[in-house]
């Protein structure tokens, strides 16, 4: 029985260094701030938005078969819909001393948001 004990006391030690050591190191220090880089940011919206603005549509409806084209569908779906990772994911363009439009943020512009 003590030597369950000792065995378990033991797991139980090596599982908290596997959690607490990491969080205990010091963490790298991190590159300049956007305001450091003197970078504005030029564009933010969802991964959907972005990808439409950019022709999506165009890219999935160009397939050569219906095996691709539905194959396509499927991938651009999975990319776009708000419950996989259309608005999951953002894309965030930063620049310095750019003033021209980007395409990729024509339908949605979140930099209010920010």
């Amino acid at each position: 029985m003590i030597a369950f004990w000792a065995l378990a006391a033991g797991m139980t030690a090596a599982a908290l260094a596997f959690i607490l050591v990491p969080l205990l190191r010091p963490r790298a220090a991190r590159g300049p701030s956007m305001e450091d880089a003197n970078l504005e940011v030029l564009g933010f919206a969802t991964q959907a938005a972005f990808l439409l603005a950019n022709g999506i549509e165009q890219l999935a409806g160009a397939a050569t078969n219906d095996v691709e084209r539905v194959r396509l569908a499927g991938e651009a779906r999975r990319l776009m819909m708000p419950g996989e990772m259309g608005e999951s994911f953002k894309v965030m363009a930063l620049g310095r001393d750019y003033e021209a439009p980007l395409s990729g943020f024509a339908v949605q512009d979140l930099r209010r948001l920010l």
